[in-house]
């Protein structure tokens, strides 16, 4: 019986894949999967840039707002320090 097996586990392993192929299959398909992990992550990165870009549009339009209305507020101030001066002398 056991040269039976012997024979016979012969061509069991020759119907059988190498297991080298088996290997180099896998690392096939793990390389697609991680290449198409990188560029999904890729196109998430660009999304973020692109968000943080509009952002950063948004935050310098503000700025300058809030410069404009700062000086807005100085010529009223100095406006109301006239007016102040103004009544003053006005009452003396």
């Amino acid at each position: 019986m056991n040269g039976n097996s012997n024979h016979k586990h012969p061509k069991k392993d020759s119907v059988m894949t190498d297991p080298l192929e088996e290997q180099q299959h896998e690392v096939q398909i793990d390389y697609e999967g991680e290449r198409k992990m990188m560029l999904e992550k890729n196109a998430m990165m660009n999304e973020v840039e692109q968000a943080t870009e509009r952002i950063k549009g948004i935050i310098e339009e503000q700025a300058v707002m809030v410069n404009e209305q700062g000086q807005n507020l100085d010529l009223i101030s100095d406006e109301l320090m006239n007016t102040n001066r103004n009544m003053t002398q006005a009452n003396e």
